[in-house]
């Protein structure tokens, strides 16, 4: 019966997108689960087990967040896999800074990042060797993005560019130039640097000055419990924001990156 569903899905899935249907998806401001799931033709429960989203409810946001990248098709990977957030699984590549200039903003701003202060068409180059998971403007805030997927742990983010100049699924060098610096002021140009560790951003500045070079232990499960979608939502209220709002979903959003 689950094939059956799933084929009827990958079906749908045919005919809305065509034999060209995108397989991955990068999730964007106000996505859920479901939503992401349907728009593509694809049984929401499937798609969840796709991408490891154990969930009893298909409109949670708490297992996703912006920039991640789903995959649209179905993967033979397992999902008894470190998760989400967790220590990472592999010593961290021998990043390089992906421009020259000052570091005029750090772990604030769009995301957990650093902003990078350069001249208008400077060259942005990959820190790392991997393969291109996104390039275009399509997320909100982020402007022309180059997201890299390093290997299964590691990815960077590259934002505000004025120009790309690699596509999605593009195989990159450690300095290869990717981007120009752009920025939506123009007057002060800068790139927004982010570096991932199982999805989630952390201060780059560490790994780009080496001084990183060993596996964290993971925390206790007990000591440092993840916080669920309930805890982001009472954390709101403390913080003033009134449930049914949109400041009240922009903050449970914010929160749970």
């Amino acid at each position: 019966m689950r094939i059956a569903v799933a084929f009827i899905f990958t079906f749908v899935n045919v005919l809305a997108f065509g034999q060209n249907a995108p397989s991955t998806y990068v999730v964007k401001e106000g996505d859920t689960i479901a939503r992401i799931a349907l728009d593509h033709g694809i049984s929401p429960k499937e798609f969840a087990a796709w991408n490891c989203l154990l969930t009893g409810n298909p409109q949670s946001v708490s297992q996703i967040y912006i920039g991640q990248i789903l995959s649209l098709q179905p993967k033979n990977n397992s999902c008894n896999q470190v998760s989400s957030g967790a220590a990472p699984t592999s010593s961290p590549p021998n990043f390089i800074w992906p421009a020259k200039g000052k570091v005029v903003q750090s772990t604030v701003g769009i995301g957990k990042g650093i902003a990078i202060l350069g001249q208008y068409g400077d060259p942005v180059v990959a820190a790392a060797d991997g393969t291109v998971a996104y390039a275009g403007d399509g997320l909100k805030g982020y402007g022309n993005l180059v997201l890299i997927k390093h290997d299964s742990t590691y990815l960077t983010a590259y934002a505000n560019n004025s120009s790309l100049q690699v596509r999605t699924n593009d195989f990159v060098s450690k300095g290869q130039k990717i981007a120009e610096v752009g920025g939506s002021d123009i007057n002060n140009p800068q790139l927004h640097f982010e570096i991932r560790v199982n999805g989630k951003p952390v201060d780059p500045e560490p790994y780009l000055k080496g001084l990183i070079a060993s596996i964290p232990s993971a925390p206790s499960a007990s000591s440092n419990p993840t916080p669920s979608l309930g805890d982001y939502k009472n954390k709101c209220k403390e913080l003033g924001f009134k449930e049914q709002t949109e400041a009240f979903g922009k903050c449970v959003l914010r929160l749970s990156k």
